[in-house]
């Protein structure tokens, strides 16, 4: 017996752009910003172009943070210090999927036909419909998915002192590396002893200055550094 169906599948050809954010900016600018012409946009069209790429940014945010949780101990650990650099290159399989959904405007007819569920129409002629884009590889799939990273691991200054475990992370096949122990200087790595000097200049600025006059700055050296060595700035 036969049996015949309809169904609308889509599979990408080409990369219009490559995205390139940190965490910290996806959930600190882009997210707000998306969140902020949601609000202030009176058309319903735009409304709903806005909400999209909330929904997908902070899917990404959320998986992200769970494959860095679920990551794969193995038994590669690198413990260095400053002035000292670890390059390598691994090839893994990606054994494990993961999806992101997004909603796409789709003309009703194109709807009806393959029989897709969507929601309420924001123009007379298109619908959304919701579909899912699947990431990473399956076990026992005739066709594997590899992928080779490279990386290298170093920090300039010698008082710092880092313990990295390189994990593994099954949907992308690529490594992850937790940093169990450190004590470093960078003021942005969290949970770190940071070399921190500060210089601040009271008043910033200052107006209506005779050419031949003079103006009285306030320079203030503050040592905030809670590293023991001594450095030069």
């Amino acid at each position: 017996m036969i049996k015949k169906d309809i169904a609308l599948i889509m599979s990408p050809d080409s990369l219009v752009t490559t995205f390139a954010y940190t965490a910290k900016t996806i959930k600190g600018v882009l997210i707000p910003r998306f969140a902020q012409l949601l609000e202030l946009s009176t058309d319903e069209k735009k409304k709903r172009r806005y909400e999209n790429p909330i929904s997908v940014w902070t899917q990404m945010i959320e998986r992200n943070d769970e494959l860095k949780k679920d990551a794969i101990a193995t038994d590669s650990t690198f413990s260095f210090g400053g002035d000292v650099s670890r390059t390598r290159s691994t090839t893994d399989s990606s054994t494990s999927q993961s999806f992101f959904e997004f909603n796409l405007g789709i003309t009703k007819e194109i709807a009806a036909s393959a029989k897709l569920e969507t929601s309420a129409s924001y123009i007379e002629k298109c619908v959304d419909a919701k579909f899912k884009y699947y990431l990473g590889g399956r076990r026992g799939l005739v066709t594997e998915k590899t992928t080779t990273v490279g990386y290298t691991i170093e920090d300039d200054d010698d008082s710092d002192l880092y313990v990295v475990d390189i994990k593994y992370d099954e949907t992308y096949g690529t490594p992850v590396f937790d940093a169990t122990s450190q004590t470093s200087s960078c003021l942005y790595t969290g949970g770190t002893k940071v070399n921190n000097p500060v210089l601040t200049v009271t008043p910033s600025t200052q107006t209506n200055i005779d050419p031949d006059g003079q103006a009285t700055y306030s320079f203030q050296f503050i040592n905030n550094t809670q590293m023991p060595q001594r450095g030069r700035y």
